[in-house]
């Protein structure tokens, strides 16, 4: 029975701008309306445009409830230290105002990575659990190699139980490190505690589009909701380009989290642990917090297919009769599709890139060259290329033979 007015902040703006050319009511009186409302519910408020004229407008109402002890009730993702100062002061006072913080997950995304949606890309591994990560007993790996990856698994599923102090996974490209540190997320997600999963150079891009003038978002506030995360899940440390803003940056997030003793899982290649700055190598030697679980398996990805996998796949690409495989350092493609197959073969064109891609990968890791080399991308170029001629020529075939060509002489 309590007269109620419900707004968004936008919305409540909006209907001030349009009350100056309304012919029902003028400003004054739809401004009266809403700051003498019984009980005013002010949703969204930090995502409005915030002119001055905006600015002021919200801060008359505020203060004009404040000052008259109006009920009010306001939403908010932002923390009080965005929030403009003369505002802030009246929702800091404790005598006055009641203040909630709700850390539930999104009830309508309950079991997946809604922690951090903006920037974290858990969703990308929801497949990467513990029960879908192999020991590769099928493969002929030495004993030492299978007791790295039965330690790192479990390690991880210690931590995943219990984060405490930082979990470092080291070893190849391809070994399992992001598997484990993506099934360690996924846990916490599932019990109702998502962790922010993210690559250090995605999370350095997200820093840097805080510049941006279109950013709605600042940079203190990115880089605080990074740095205080519960949990954060740091993929592919040592990847970045360390420029000195770089260098800065993850000394300071990883001295905050040190010295917070925050849990952290870190993956890094075991070759980049000798190039990272002193001061963060320093923390990451420190044995009272951080445990280095190093996985001395070669690359999953360089392992050898059975029978049953090969026939798997064929069955995958119904239209593809053919393969893809190296001898002396070639990639042979033979495909034989029939004309009216080769409209929906074109559509598949970015499924059998991704795998020509991951057979590439595969190639350099066998012969120890860096996976994203010069020629390797000269060769994606052309990959693409080739794909948009096709398309333009309805010719599969005709593109196949040109990828054949192209890539004998370029790997």
């Amino acid at each position: 029975g309590v007269p109620t007015r419900f707004l968004t902040v936008p919305d409540l703006l909006d209907q001030l701008r349009f009350a100056y050319d309304a012919e029902e009511t003028t400003f004054e009186e739809r401004f009266e309306e809403i700051r003498n409302a019984t009980l005013l519910v002010l949703d969204d408020f930090g995502t409005q445009n915030a002119t001055p004229w905006a600015q002021e407008k919200l801060f008359q109402i505020v203060n004009y409830r404040y000052t008259n002890r109006l009920p009010t009730v306001i939403t908010t993702n932002l923390s009080l230290d965005e929030i403009e100062p003369r505002i802030r002061s009246r929702l800091q006072d404790p005598e006055l105002v009641t203040k909630v913080i709700i850390r539930a997950p999104d009830y309508r995304r309950p079991t997946s990575d809604m922690g951090h949606p903006e920037l974290s890309s858990l969703d990308l591994h929801a497949g990467q659990t513990f029960e879908t990560f192999s020991l590769r007993e099928d493969e002929d790996l030495d004993a030492e190699a299978k007791r790295s990856l039965k330690e790192a698994l479990k390690e991880a599923e210690k931590f995943a139980r219990q984060p405490r102090g930082w979990l470092v996974l080291t070893g190849d490209y391809g070994c399992g490190k992001t598997h484990l540190a993506a099934a360690i997320a996924n846990q916490q997600a599932r019990a109702g505690d998502p962790p922010l999963f993210i690559m250090v150079p995605d999370l350095l891009d997200h820093l840097r589009a805080t510049f941006s003038p279109s950013s709605t978002v600042t940079f203190d506030r990115r880089f605080e909701e990074i740095r205080t995360a519960p949990l954060l899940i740091l993929d592919d440390l040592g990847t970045q380009s360390m420029t000195p803003w770089v260098r800065e940056k993850l000394a300071q997030l990883f001295n905050y989290r040190y010295d917070a003793m925050l849990p952290t899982v870190i993956t890094i290649a075991a070759d980049a642990l000798g190039e990272l700055d002193m001061r963060i190598r320093s923390r990451l030697l420190d044995e009272r917090l951080v445990k280095i679980v190093a996985i001395t398996a070669p690359p999953y990805h360089a392992r050898k297919t059975t029978r049953r996998k090969k026939k798997a796949e064929e069955r995958r690409h119904p239209m593809l009769h053919g393969k893809i495989g190296d001898r002396r350092g070639q990639v042979r493609l033979a495909a034989t599709i029939a004309p009216h197959q080769q409209q929906p073969a074109i559509h598949a064109m970015g499924e059998l890139l991704c795998l020509i891609e991951r057979h590439l990968q595969r190639l350099c890791l066998q012969r120890g060259k860096p996976a994203a080399s010069p020629r390797l991308k000269s060769l994606k170029a052309h990959l693409a290329q080739l794909t948009q001629a096709a398309e333009r020529e309805q010719s599969l075939v005709h593109l196949l033979r040109n990828l054949a060509r192209a890539a004998d002489t370029r790997l």
